[in-house]
């Protein structure tokens, strides 16, 4: 049976090669194609070649493997269904059928598609491959992962070569934590071991940089805030999230630590109510730490906490203390009506007191006696 094999797919290879020249039967050349397969038939007057059963085609440094094969020599046409197996240097495509375009180089796959090049794994259930630019187009919900990095969307473009891509229709990066070196601070800790996840309507992202660019909707989650931005950079190497525009963001209950036994949870009715509040903040832009957590918003920030809200020029917050510093001609409203200005304000997110210094004016109420 390998005998005939090999004579089927050795006659085969001599007709492809000679037709394709225009010659009489001559040894193959390096550009030109290879068939092998189980059974071959030959169409000579439409110039169809049919190959089924353990079919491999070689043309160049693109090889195929699938279950049956239709090469077309007039248009230059490949056409393979089950199994079908790609390979072009570090490059494997896998798919149910595949239409390879030999002159433009192009692969339009179908059918559960994988594309793994490297650490690189691209899953969507169509997609088109240029195996000379290594460029891949992909629809209908596409999945990209690399390393700690999860890209969904519902189309993606990416270019193997320049390590890039684009994502556009309900983009979705998600990045797994990392250890946070020479820390003793368990919940600093936890916190970088947490996962953080990036939506927005359209996203780029590079894989050699570790780096990514969010625009229109972007929401920003992390176990113990969410943020929401016209635009969004994250950058693993610069070890940050940066917001633009009409950035809010969320810094949510403390209530996770308790679930994740990280702190003992509160006894008392003051502590409880303090781990269960949250913290909203405003600005025009926000840089978050990705390890530490830590956060700078700058321009036009307004926080809120429970029933009181201070405005400022500047604001930092230190995750591991849960402090919040605003600065710049700062101002603080209590519920009661009472108001504060100075040139600083340091409030305490757990303990829910504040502290403030530098030119401190304030205006309170006082309830007159009958």
């Amino acid at each position: 049976m390998k005998n005939m094999r090999w004579i089927v797919s050795a006659f085969a290879v001599l007709i492809l090669t000679s037709i394709a020249a225009g010659q009489g039967f001559q040894e193959p050349t390096a550009d030109q194609g290879r068939l092998q397969a189980d059974r071959v038939r030959y169409d000579a007057k439409q110039k169809i070649f049919t190959a089924e059963g353990n079919v491999h085609l070689v043309m160049g440094d693109v090889e195929v493997h699938a279950k049956r094969a239709r090469v077309e020599q007039i248009p230059q046409r490949v056409t393979a269904s089950g199994e079908v197996l790609v390979v072009q240097r570090e490059t494997s495509l896998r798919a149910a059928e595949v239409i390879y375009e030999m002159r433009p180089g192009l692969v339009n796959a179908s059918g559960n598609v994988f594309v793994a090049w490297r650490d690189l794994i691209v899953n969507a259930p169509a997609l088109k491959y240029s195996v000379r630019t290594e460029q891949v187009a992909a629809q209908g919900g596409v999945r990209l992962a690399q390393g700690t990095s999860i890209l969904t969307a519902q189309t993606l473009d990416a270019d193997l070569r320049a390590k890039r891509a684009e994502a556009t229709g309900k983009a979705k990066l998600v990045r797994a934590g990392g250890g946070l070196a020479g820390t003793q601070d368990r919940v600093a800790s936890a916190l970088a071991q947490e996962e953080t996840t990036i939506t927005a309507a359209r996203m780029t992202f590079r894989w050699d940089t570790n780096e990514a660019r969010a625009f229109d909707g972007v929401t920003v989650i992390q176990p113990d805030k969410t943020a929401r931005a016209k635009e969004a950079f994250y950058s693993e190497t610069a070890g940050r999230i940066e917001l633009q525009g009409e950035v809010v963001v969320e810094q949510l209950s403390g209530e996770w630590l308790v679930k994740g036994k990280v702190i003992d949870a509160p006894t008392d009715e003051a502590s409880k109510k303090a781990l269960a509040s949250k913290t909203t903040l405003t600005t025009a832009r926000l840089v978050i730490e990705l390890k530490v957590r830590n956060m700078l918003a700058e321009e036009n920030v307004t926080v809120t906490q429970q029933a009181r809200t201070a405005t400022g020029n500047r604001a930092t917050y230190t995750d591991k203390d849960k402090l919040l510093v605003v600065t710049g001609n700062v101002r603080m409203r209590e519920e009661d009506g009472s108001w504060l200005r100075a040139d600083r304000v340091v409030i305490s997110l757990i303990e829910e007191t504040f502290e403030a210094l530098g030119n401190v004016e304030t205006e309170f109420r006082v309830k007159r006696g009958k």
